[in-house]
């Protein structure tokens, strides 16, 4: 669904944030 892709999304942005 939409709502699960934006949350997906959501997910890859912070993790990467972490890693910086």
């Amino acid at each position: 669904s939409m709502l699960a892709r934006e949350l997906i999304t959501e997910l890859i942005e912070l993790h990467e944030k972490l890693k910086a």
